[in-house]
C-alpha cells in the first residue's frame, strides 16, 4: 500500500521519484518551484503534512498531531498552507504557516470538508463539503474569507 510521489520532464520524458517509504499522496508544489507539501500516512488512524525541499531531500513532518491531517495548498505568496484535518472530530479547514506553526481553524462547519484550494489572489479558500458518509454524495463547494 505504498505510494510515490514522482515528477515528469515533459521535455525529456524523465520520470524522477521525490519521495519514498509510506503512502504519500496529494501533492502540492510552493509557488516558487522550491517546496512540496504532500500527505504521508502515518498509520492507518494518522496522517501528517510534510513539506520537502523540491528535489525529495529533507522531507518532514509539519502537523505533527494524532489525527487525520492531508490535501495541503499553498497560497498563491507562499506564506500559508491550507490543509483537511480532523482533529476538531470532523474534517475542517485549516490554514498554517509553512514551518507547521500558527495553525488556525479557516471555517467551522457541518460535514467533511476536504481538498482546499486557494483563489490567485489569496483572499479566499474554496472547498467540497460532504454531508453524508459516501464521498462524492451530497457535496457543495463553498468559499471562505482568509484574514
Amino acid at each position: 500500500n505504498e505510494s510515490d510521489i514522482r515528477v515528469i520532464d515533459l521535455a525529456t520524458r524523465r520520470i524522477s521519484t521525490l519521495i519514498t517509504g509510506g503512502t504519500n499522496t496529494y501533492p502540492s508544489w510552493s509557488p516558487d518551484g522550491k517546496r512540496i507539501a504532500f500527505r504521508r500516512m502515518v498509520n492507518e488512524s494518522n496522517s501528517e503534512v510534510f513539506v520537502a525541499n523540491a528535489d525529495g531531500s529533507d522531507a518532514h513532518n509539519i502537523t505533527n498531531h494524532p489525527t487525520f491531517d492531508g490535501w495541503p495548498a499553498w497560497s498563491p505568496d507562499g506564506t500559508r498552507i491550507a490543509f483537511a484535518s480532523n482533529r476538531n472530530s470532523s474534517y475542517q479547514i485549516f490554514i498554517m504557516k509553512p514551518d507547521g506553526s500558527d495553525v488556525k481553524l479557516l471555517a467551522n462547519t457541518e460535514g467533511r470538508a476536504t481538498a482546499p484550494a486557494w483563489s490567485p489572489d489569496g483572499t479566499r479558500i474554496y472547498f467540497p463539503i460532504c454531508r453524508n458518509v459516501d464521498f462524492g454524495s451530497d457535496c457543495e463547494i463553498y468559499a471562505a474569507p482568509v484574514h
